[in-house]
């Protein structure tokens, strides 16, 4: 089974997990919670990167649905270099679904957002 097949929704576990991430915003507690993170937020969000990849191809014929690399991973460290918020996770997950040749964020595509008060 692909993840097209086994994709039926996020829980209410992915954005509890975001809102509690928000409170607790440290590498302390996301290591204590990283088994939550990997059930309720990488697998989901990896398979609804392949279920809508196979949808949007009937708009988008040449969409690019990459679980390696169109969001799951956008939970990753956030650059706080030049950020007076030094919050170390982002509180959302992120998803870019793009056609075309150029580098990503320099094609058209499609964005999905999920947060704990909004998707």
């Amino acid at each position: 089974m692909t993840g097209t097949d086994l994709f039926s929704g996020f829980s209410r576990q992915t954005p509890a997990f975001f809102a509690e991430l928000a409170k607790n915003n440290t590498k302390l507690w996301f290591d204590e919670h990283r088994a939550d993170f990997q059930a309720h937020v990488m697998t989901p969000a990896q398979m609804f990167v392949e279920a809508m990849g196979a949808r949007l191809t009937a708009i988008a014929p040449d969409i690019i649905a990459d679980p390696a690399s169109t969001g799951p991973s956008s939970v990753s460290n956030r650059d706080v270099r030049f950020s007076n918020d030094k919050t170390p996770y982002k509180t959302h997950l992120a998803f870019w679904f793009w056609e075309g040749g150029r580098p990503r964020m320099e094609n058209s595509g499609f964005y999905f957002h999920i947060e704990p008060t909004a998707s």
